[in-house]
Protein backbone atom coordinates (compact mmCIF):
# COMPACT_ATOMS: atom_id res chain seq x y z
CA UNK A 1 0.00 0.00 0.00
CA UNK A 2 1.50 3.58 1.02
CA UNK A 3 0.64 6.47 1.79
CA UNK A 4 -2.04 8.86 3.15
CA UNK A 5 -2.23 12.23 1.99
CA UNK A 6 0.40 14.72 1.03
CA UNK A 7 -2.86 15.76 -0.35
CA UNK A 8 -1.97 17.86 2.47
CA UNK A 9 -0.71 20.30 0.39
CA UNK A 10 -4.00 21.69 0.02
CA UNK A 11 -4.14 21.55 4.26
CA UNK A 12 -1.03 23.35 5.37
CA UNK A 13 -1.70 26.17 2.95
CA UNK A 14 -1.21 29.08 5.17
CA UNK A 15 0.63 32.71 4.47
CA UNK A 16 4.06 32.39 3.60
CA UNK A 17 3.31 29.10 1.75
CA UNK A 18 4.33 28.33 -1.67
CA UNK A 19 3.86 24.44 -3.99
CA UNK A 20 6.66 24.00 -6.08
CA UNK A 21 5.99 21.47 -9.38
CA UNK A 22 9.27 19.76 -11.03
CA UNK A 23 10.21 17.36 -13.65
CA UNK A 24 13.41 15.19 -14.41
CA UNK A 25 14.42 12.06 -16.20
CA UNK A 26 16.90 9.93 -13.65
CA UNK A 27 19.10 7.50 -16.02
CA UNK A 28 20.74 4.40 -13.82
CA UNK A 29 21.56 1.28 -14.96
CA UNK A 30 21.14 1.77 -18.68
CA UNK A 31 17.33 2.87 -17.82
CA UNK A 32 15.78 6.40 -17.98
CA UNK A 33 12.82 6.96 -14.87
CA UNK A 34 10.96 10.39 -15.80
CA UNK A 35 10.35 11.59 -12.07
CA UNK A 36 7.35 14.33 -11.07
CA UNK A 37 7.80 16.25 -7.97
CA UNK A 38 5.39 17.77 -5.70
CA UNK A 39 6.25 20.09 -2.47
CA UNK A 40 4.78 22.31 -0.40
CA UNK A 41 7.35 25.21 1.53
CA UNK A 42 7.11 27.10 3.80
CA UNK A 43 9.04 30.32 3.71
CA UNK A 44 10.92 32.49 6.55
CA UNK A 45 12.83 35.24 5.00
CA UNK A 46 14.87 33.70 2.41
CA UNK A 47 15.09 30.59 3.21
CA UNK A 48 12.08 27.57 3.54
CA UNK A 49 11.02 24.32 4.72
CA UNK A 50 8.59 21.52 3.21
CA UNK A 51 7.35 18.13 2.64
CA UNK A 52 7.38 16.84 -0.53
CA UNK A 53 6.29 13.76 -2.60
CA UNK A 54 8.04 12.33 -5.77
CA UNK A 55 6.84 9.83 -8.27
CA UNK A 56 7.39 7.52 -11.82
CA UNK A 57 5.57 8.73 -14.50
CA UNK A 58 7.69 7.80 -17.57
CA UNK A 59 9.44 4.48 -17.93
CA UNK A 60 8.94 1.00 -16.25
CA UNK A 61 8.72 1.73 -12.63
CA UNK A 62 5.23 2.56 -11.94
CA UNK A 63 4.48 2.39 -8.60
CA UNK A 64 7.74 4.29 -7.19
CA UNK A 65 7.28 6.75 -5.16
CA UNK A 66 9.09 8.74 -2.30
CA UNK A 67 8.21 10.95 0.51
CA UNK A 68 10.42 13.54 2.29
CA UNK A 69 11.48 16.84 3.89
CA UNK A 70 13.33 19.56 2.31
CA UNK A 71 15.03 22.87 3.38
CA UNK A 72 16.18 25.26 0.89
CA UNK A 73 16.48 29.58 0.08
CA UNK A 74 16.06 31.95 -3.02
CA UNK A 75 18.77 34.25 -3.19
CA UNK A 76 18.09 37.21 -6.02
CA UNK A 77 21.12 38.12 -7.94
CA UNK A 78 19.07 40.32 -10.51
CA UNK A 79 15.46 42.02 -10.17
CA UNK A 80 13.61 38.91 -10.79
CA UNK A 81 15.81 36.25 -10.89
CA UNK A 82 17.16 34.09 -8.17
CA UNK A 83 19.06 31.08 -7.30
CA UNK A 84 17.29 27.99 -5.80
CA UNK A 85 19.23 25.67 -3.60
CA UNK A 86 17.77 22.81 -2.35
CA UNK A 87 18.24 19.74 -0.39
CA UNK A 88 15.63 16.88 -0.21
CA UNK A 89 15.73 14.12 2.35
CA UNK A 90 13.54 11.11 2.08
CA UNK A 91 12.67 7.51 1.61
CA UNK A 92 10.77 5.05 -0.45
CA UNK A 93 11.00 3.52 -4.04
CA UNK A 94 8.73 0.49 -5.76
CA UNK A 95 8.10 -0.40 -9.42
CA UNK A 96 11.42 -3.20 -8.87
CA UNK A 97 13.70 -0.26 -8.89
CA UNK A 98 17.14 -1.03 -6.84
CA UNK A 99 16.30 1.57 -4.51
CA UNK A 100 17.60 -0.61 -1.62
CA UNK A 101 16.49 0.68 1.65
CA UNK A 102 15.06 3.15 0.64
CA UNK A 103 16.64 6.48 2.19
CA UNK A 104 17.58 9.25 -0.58
CA UNK A 105 18.84 12.42 -0.78
CA UNK A 106 18.14 14.84 -3.51
CA UNK A 107 20.40 18.13 -4.07
CA UNK A 108 19.37 20.86 -5.97
CA UNK A 109 20.02 24.21 -7.50
CA UNK A 110 18.20 26.07 -10.14
CA UNK A 111 17.91 29.80 -11.63
CA UNK A 112 14.13 30.82 -11.52
CA UNK A 113 12.53 34.15 -13.11
CA UNK A 114 9.56 35.30 -10.91
CA UNK A 115 6.17 36.34 -12.86
CA UNK A 116 3.78 37.78 -10.48
CA UNK A 117 2.42 34.73 -8.30
CA UNK A 118 4.47 32.33 -10.16
CA UNK A 119 8.39 31.71 -11.02
CA UNK A 120 9.31 29.39 -13.76
CA UNK A 121 13.16 27.83 -13.72
CA UNK A 122 15.33 25.17 -14.62
CA UNK A 123 18.39 23.33 -12.88
CA UNK A 124 20.18 20.58 -12.23
CA UNK A 125 19.99 18.07 -9.33
CA UNK A 126 21.74 14.93 -8.24
CA UNK A 127 20.31 11.56 -6.73
CA UNK A 128 21.75 9.63 -4.73
CA UNK A 129 20.02 6.18 -2.63
CA UNK A 130 22.62 5.65 0.16
CA UNK A 131 21.88 2.04 0.33
CA UNK A 132 20.84 1.12 -2.84
CA UNK A 133 21.54 1.44 -7.22
CA UNK A 134 20.39 4.80 -7.94
CA UNK A 135 22.62 7.62 -8.55
CA UNK A 136 21.84 10.05 -10.92
CA UNK A 137 22.36 13.42 -12.23
CA UNK A 138 20.30 15.38 -14.60
CA UNK A 139 18.70 19.05 -15.55
CA UNK A 140 14.87 19.73 -14.54
CA UNK A 141 12.56 22.34 -15.02
CA UNK A 142 10.13 23.55 -12.19
CA UNK A 143 7.43 26.22 -11.36
CA UNK A 144 6.78 27.84 -7.94
CA UNK A 145 3.26 28.67 -7.49
CA UNK A 146 1.85 31.33 -4.67
CA UNK A 147 -0.65 32.95 -2.65
CA UNK A 148 -3.00 29.57 -2.62
CA UNK A 149 -4.34 30.47 0.65
CA UNK A 150 -5.93 33.38 -0.97
CA UNK A 151 -7.81 31.51 -3.19
CA UNK A 152 -8.91 29.24 -0.77
CA UNK A 153 -9.96 31.43 1.68
CA UNK A 154 -13.42 30.95 3.01
CA UNK A 155 -14.18 27.76 0.63
CA UNK A 156 -15.65 24.97 1.50
CA UNK A 157 -13.34 21.48 1.92
CA UNK A 158 -14.85 18.05 1.60
CA UNK A 159 -12.48 15.48 3.56
CA UNK A 160 -13.85 11.98 2.86
CA UNK A 161 -12.14 8.27 3.42
CA UNK A 162 -13.30 5.77 0.19
CA UNK A 163 -13.64 2.11 0.10
CA UNK A 164 -12.87 0.96 -3.30
CA UNK A 165 -12.67 -1.81 -5.59
CA UNK A 166 -11.29 -1.77 -8.91
CA UNK A 167 -12.43 -4.32 -11.13
CA UNK A 168 -10.24 -4.50 -14.30
CA UNK A 169 -10.96 -5.40 -17.67
CA UNK A 170 -10.13 -9.42 -18.92
CA UNK A 171 -7.30 -8.58 -20.48
CA UNK A 172 -5.52 -6.83 -18.06
CA UNK A 173 -2.41 -8.56 -16.73
CA UNK A 174 0.11 -8.43 -14.18
CA UNK A 175 4.03 -7.54 -14.28
CA UNK A 176 4.18 -11.66 -14.05
CA UNK A 177 1.83 -12.35 -16.63
CA UNK A 178 -1.46 -13.29 -14.93
CA UNK A 179 -4.55 -12.31 -15.15
CA UNK A 180 -5.25 -9.21 -12.69
CA UNK A 181 -7.90 -9.81 -9.76
CA UNK A 182 -10.23 -7.24 -8.18
CA UNK A 183 -7.78 -4.28 -6.22
CA UNK A 184 -9.43 -3.47 -2.97
CA UNK A 185 -7.93 -0.28 -1.66
CA UNK A 186 -8.52 2.57 1.44
CA UNK A 187 -7.71 5.85 0.73
CA UNK A 188 -8.32 9.92 1.49
CA UNK A 189 -9.99 11.80 -1.06
CA UNK A 190 -10.07 15.57 -0.38
CA UNK A 191 -12.23 18.40 -2.32
CA UNK A 192 -11.98 22.00 -2.91
CA UNK A 193 -15.07 24.09 -3.98
CA UNK A 194 -14.30 26.65 -5.59
CA UNK A 195 -17.15 28.32 -6.67
CA UNK A 196 -21.17 27.61 -7.65
CA UNK A 197 -19.76 25.73 -10.50
CA UNK A 198 -16.41 24.21 -10.20
CA UNK A 199 -14.20 22.11 -7.43
CA UNK A 200 -11.02 20.62 -7.33
CA UNK A 201 -9.96 17.44 -6.42
CA UNK A 202 -7.16 15.22 -4.04
CA UNK A 203 -7.49 11.71 -4.04
CA UNK A 204 -4.38 9.12 -2.32
CA UNK A 205 -5.48 5.42 -2.49
CA UNK A 206 -3.44 2.20 -0.71
CA UNK A 207 -4.53 -1.52 -2.05
CA UNK A 208 -5.18 -3.77 0.51
CA UNK A 209 -5.79 -8.19 0.73
CA UNK A 210 -5.06 -8.17 -2.95
CA UNK A 211 -2.32 -6.40 -4.83
CA UNK A 212 -0.40 -5.42 -1.28
CA UNK A 213 2.20 -2.16 -2.12
CA UNK A 214 0.00 -0.77 -5.20
CA UNK A 215 -0.71 2.64 -4.86
CA UNK A 216 -2.05 5.72 -6.44
CA UNK A 217 -2.42 9.39 -6.52
CA UNK A 218 -4.66 12.02 -8.68
CA UNK A 219 -5.20 15.89 -8.89
CA UNK A 220 -8.03 16.93 -11.15
CA UNK A 221 -11.37 19.09 -10.82
CA UNK A 222 -14.66 19.08 -12.14
CA UNK A 223 -18.42 20.75 -12.31
CA UNK A 224 -20.67 19.98 -9.38
CA UNK A 225 -24.43 19.95 -9.18
CA UNK A 226 -26.67 20.85 -6.52
CA UNK A 227 -30.34 19.44 -6.44
CA UNK A 228 -33.02 18.51 -4.13
CA UNK A 229 -31.74 20.20 -0.38
CA UNK A 230 -29.20 17.85 -0.01
CA UNK A 231 -27.70 16.00 -2.82
CA UNK A 232 -24.66 16.63 -4.95
CA UNK A 233 -23.78 15.49 -8.27
CA UNK A 234 -20.06 15.62 -9.13
CA UNK A 235 -17.92 14.93 -13.07
CA UNK A 236 -14.37 14.94 -12.24
CA UNK A 237 -11.25 14.29 -14.55
CA UNK A 238 -7.68 13.71 -13.00
CA UNK A 239 -4.45 12.87 -14.08
CA UNK A 240 -2.04 11.02 -11.98
CA UNK A 241 0.48 8.06 -11.08
CA UNK A 242 0.01 4.81 -9.80
CA UNK A 243 1.41 1.02 -9.43
CA UNK A 244 3.05 -1.42 -7.35
CA UNK A 245 1.82 -4.52 -6.08
CA UNK A 246 2.77 -6.85 -9.04
CA UNK A 247 -0.03 -3.98 -10.73
CA UNK A 248 1.32 -3.14 -14.39
CA UNK A 249 1.03 0.20 -15.31
CA UNK A 250 4.11 0.68 -17.28
CA UNK A 251 5.57 4.38 -16.44
CA UNK A 252 3.04 4.72 -14.05
CA UNK A 253 1.06 7.69 -15.39
CA UNK A 254 -2.56 7.23 -15.19
CA UNK A 255 -5.95 9.22 -16.16
CA UNK A 256 -9.04 9.01 -14.13
CA UNK A 257 -13.00 10.31 -14.95
CA UNK A 258 -15.59 9.73 -12.56
CA UNK A 259 -19.27 10.41 -11.34
CA UNK A 260 -20.16 10.79 -8.04
CA UNK A 261 -23.37 11.56 -5.68
CA UNK A 262 -23.14 12.89 -2.26
CA UNK A 263 -25.86 13.60 0.43
CA UNK A 264 -24.88 16.06 2.66
CA UNK A 265 -25.94 15.94 6.51
CA UNK A 266 -24.64 19.37 8.18
CA UNK A 267 -21.28 18.84 8.81
CA UNK A 268 -21.14 14.80 7.20
CA UNK A 269 -21.33 13.70 4.08
CA UNK A 270 -21.73 9.72 2.42
CA UNK A 271 -20.97 9.20 -1.33
CA UNK A 272 -20.84 6.74 -3.92
CA UNK A 273 -18.61 7.10 -7.13
CA UNK A 274 -18.14 5.21 -10.53
CA UNK A 275 -15.61 6.21 -12.17
CA UNK A 276 -12.70 4.71 -15.21
CA UNK A 277 -9.24 4.63 -14.34
CA UNK A 278 -6.39 3.57 -17.55
CA UNK A 279 -3.38 3.68 -19.40
CA UNK A 280 -2.03 1.91 -22.01
CA UNK A 281 -1.85 -1.18 -20.09
CA UNK A 282 -3.96 -0.75 -17.57
CA UNK A 283 -7.35 -0.47 -17.64
CA UNK A 284 -10.41 -0.30 -15.03
CA UNK A 285 -14.05 0.30 -13.36
CA UNK A 286 -13.79 2.26 -9.94
CA UNK A 287 -16.87 1.39 -7.41
CA UNK A 288 -16.17 3.42 -4.31
CA UNK A 289 -17.88 4.27 -1.51
CA UNK A 290 -17.13 7.67 0.60
CA UNK A 291 -17.41 9.08 4.38
CA UNK A 292 -16.61 11.98 5.33
CA UNK A 293 -16.70 15.88 7.04
CA UNK A 294 -17.09 19.77 5.57
CA UNK A 295 -15.30 22.47 6.84
CA UNK A 296 -13.99 26.26 5.72
CA UNK A 297 -10.67 26.33 5.01
CA UNK A 298 -9.85 28.60 8.07
CA UNK A 299 -11.87 26.57 10.13
CA UNK A 300 -9.99 23.57 9.25
CA UNK A 301 -6.80 25.12 9.21
CA UNK A 302 -7.31 26.02 13.03
CA UNK A 303 -8.32 21.60 13.85
CA UNK A 304 -5.01 20.62 12.53
CA UNK A 305 -1.46 19.69 13.22
CA UNK A 306 1.13 17.89 12.11
CA UNK A 307 3.15 14.62 13.23
CA UNK A 308 6.59 14.08 11.38
CA UNK A 309 7.54 10.79 12.73
CA UNK A 310 10.09 7.71 12.93
CA UNK A 311 8.11 4.54 13.43
CA UNK A 312 10.08 1.14 14.38
CA UNK A 313 8.72 -2.37 13.58
CA UNK A 314 10.04 -4.64 16.00
CA UNK A 315 9.88 -8.87 14.69
CA UNK A 316 8.90 -8.08 10.99
CA UNK A 317 10.41 -11.00 8.76
CA UNK A 318 13.02 -8.97 8.13
CA UNK A 319 13.74 -8.09 11.61
CA UNK A 320 13.87 -4.56 12.80
CA UNK A 321 12.35 -2.37 10.47
CA UNK A 322 11.93 1.69 10.28
CA UNK A 323 9.81 4.32 9.03
CA UNK A 324 9.96 7.73 8.59
CA UNK A 325 6.61 10.02 7.64
CA UNK A 326 3.66 11.98 8.58
CA UNK A 327 0.86 12.73 10.85
CA UNK A 328 -1.82 14.62 10.63
CA UNK A 329 -4.41 15.17 13.34
CA UNK A 330 -7.69 16.35 12.72
CA UNK A 331 -9.47 17.33 15.79
CA UNK A 332 -13.25 17.05 16.30
CA UNK A 333 -13.31 18.64 19.58
CA UNK A 334 -11.08 19.72 21.96
CA UNK A 335 -9.00 16.72 22.95
CA UNK A 336 -10.45 14.07 20.36
CA UNK A 337 -9.07 13.63 16.72
CA UNK A 338 -8.89 11.60 13.71
CA UNK A 339 -5.53 10.64 12.11
CA UNK A 340 -4.31 10.44 8.69
CA UNK A 341 -0.67 8.95 8.89
CA UNK A 342 1.62 8.01 5.37
CA UNK A 343 4.73 5.55 6.62
CA UNK A 344 7.80 4.86 4.63
CA UNK A 345 10.90 2.69 5.17
CA UNK A 346 14.35 3.52 4.71
CA UNK A 347 16.37 1.16 5.69
CA UNK A 348 17.18 -2.95 5.67
CA UNK A 349 16.62 -3.24 2.10
CA UNK A 350 12.88 -2.64 2.40
CA UNK A 351 12.74 0.41 0.36
CA UNK A 352 9.21 0.88 -1.14
CA UNK A 353 7.57 -0.68 2.04
CA UNK A 354 4.74 1.44 3.23
CA UNK A 355 1.64 1.96 5.31
CA UNK A 356 -1.50 3.99 5.04
CA UNK A 357 -3.34 4.28 8.40
CA UNK A 358 -6.32 6.25 9.85
CA UNK A 359 -6.91 6.50 13.33
CA UNK A 360 -8.41 7.84 16.57
CA UNK A 361 -6.93 9.72 19.61
CA UNK A 362 -7.06 11.68 22.60
CA UNK A 363 -5.09 14.11 23.50
CA UNK A 364 -5.37 14.41 27.09
CA UNK A 365 -2.97 17.12 29.86
CA UNK A 366 -1.95 15.56 32.89
CA UNK A 367 0.26 18.73 33.78
CA UNK A 368 0.54 22.08 31.99
CA UNK A 369 3.81 20.57 30.37
CA UNK A 370 3.29 17.11 29.78
CA UNK A 371 -0.22 15.31 27.94
CA UNK A 372 -0.92 11.68 27.17
CA UNK A 373 -2.16 10.04 24.01
CA UNK A 374 -4.02 6.83 23.58
CA UNK A 375 -4.39 6.08 19.55
CA UNK A 376 -6.10 3.14 17.99
CA UNK A 377 -5.36 2.97 13.93
CA UNK A 378 -6.64 0.65 11.00
CA UNK A 379 -4.86 0.55 7.57
CA UNK A 380 -2.95 -1.08 4.78
CA UNK A 381 0.82 -1.76 3.97
CA UNK A 382 3.33 -3.38 1.60
CA UNK A 383 5.63 -3.53 -0.38
CA UNK A 384 9.68 -3.81 -0.10
CA UNK A 385 9.43 -7.70 0.73
CA UNK A 386 7.97 -7.17 3.82
CA UNK A 387 5.36 -10.16 5.01
CA UNK A 388 1.82 -8.03 5.58
CA UNK A 389 -0.52 -11.15 4.87
CA UNK A 390 -3.34 -9.48 3.58
CA UNK A 391 -1.72 -6.17 3.71
CA UNK A 392 -4.82 -5.41 6.19
CA UNK A 393 -3.42 -4.17 9.56
CA UNK A 394 -4.43 -2.89 12.59
CA UNK A 395 -3.22 -1.69 15.94
CA UNK A 396 -2.92 0.32 19.33
CA UNK A 397 -0.19 3.56 20.74
CA UNK A 398 0.40 5.58 23.42
CA UNK A 399 2.75 8.32 22.99
CA UNK A 400 3.68 10.56 26.04
CA UNK A 401 4.07 14.37 24.56
CA UNK A 402 6.40 17.26 25.39
CA UNK A 403 5.06 20.59 25.13
CA UNK A 404 7.30 23.74 24.69
CA UNK A 405 5.19 25.99 22.37
CA UNK A 406 4.70 25.24 18.36
CA UNK A 407 6.62 22.02 18.12
CA UNK A 408 5.95 19.33 21.03
CA UNK A 409 8.49 16.52 21.03
CA UNK A 410 6.92 12.87 21.79
CA UNK A 411 7.50 9.75 22.29
CA UNK A 412 5.29 6.56 22.52
CA UNK A 413 5.28 2.95 22.26
CA UNK A 414 2.69 0.16 21.12
CA UNK A 415 1.93 -2.53 18.42
CA UNK A 416 0.87 -3.51 14.78
CA UNK A 417 -1.61 -6.20 14.31
CA UNK A 418 -1.14 -7.45 10.46
CA UNK A 419 -3.09 -11.03 9.22
CA UNK A 420 -0.29 -13.28 10.47
CA UNK A 421 2.41 -11.52 12.82
CA UNK A 422 1.86 -8.80 15.79
CA UNK A 423 4.97 -6.43 15.86
CA UNK A 424 6.05 -4.25 18.73
CA UNK A 425 6.90 -0.75 18.09
CA UNK A 426 8.69 2.17 19.16
CA UNK A 427 7.42 6.11 18.01
CA UNK A 428 9.44 9.62 17.84
CA UNK A 429 8.58 12.71 16.94
CA UNK A 430 7.14 16.26 17.29
CA UNK A 431 3.84 17.91 17.23
CA UNK A 432 3.83 21.34 14.50
CA UNK A 433 1.07 23.45 15.51
CA UNK A 434 0.96 26.06 12.83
Amino acid sequence: MKKFLLIFSFLLLKANTFTSFSYEKWKFNNELLGISKISLNYQLSNFYYGIGFLGAAEGKRGGFFTFGYQLGMKYYILNRFFLQPELYIGAGGGGGAPQGGGLMIREALSVNYNINNFDVGAGYSYVNFLNGNIKSSQVFMNINAYNFENILKNKKFIITFPLSIYIPKSQVITTDNKKQEKIYLIGVDIKSILNNFLFTNFNLNGAYKTSNGYMDIFIGGGFYKKFLDNFTFYFKGAVGEGGGGKVKTDGGLLFKTSLNLEYQATNSNVSFEYGLIHNSSFKSKVFSVLFGIRENFDELIEKLTFKPVIKIHFNTNKGVQYLEGLSIDYFISKNIYISGKSLWAFAKNSGGYTEGLIGIGINKNITKKIAIIPEIFAGAAGGGGIDVGSGYLYGANLKILYKLNKINPFIGAGFSKFSNRITKDVLLGVDINF
